[in-house]
């Protein structure tokens, strides 16, 4: 599954997933998005980092991490 986020005025974006245990994943600029792939058909928590400040975009679901901010949760059953 490819997620996209649009924020064409970023320099850098790195995604973090709880899949692997938050470690950074590159992504991939595509036009003014930028992509990061994932498993399918699991749920998992996200967030980003965008310029080297962290960016939840908007989500269906949201929780509060154990650093004081927030992270989306993907669940492909809703």
């Amino acid at each position: 599954m490819i997620l996209t986020l649009r924020y064409p005025d970023a320099k850098n974006v790195v995604f973090f997933c709880s899949l692997d245990g938050f470690r950074p994943m590159v992504t991939k600029k595509v036009s003014n998005s930028w992509e990061a792939e994932v498993p399918a058909g699991e749920i998992f928590r996200y967030f980003y980092r965008v310029d080297d400040s962290p960016f939840v975009p908007d989500c269906p679901m949201k929780e509060k991490d154990d650093f004081g901010f927030e992270n989306c949760i993907y669940d492909p059953h809703l």
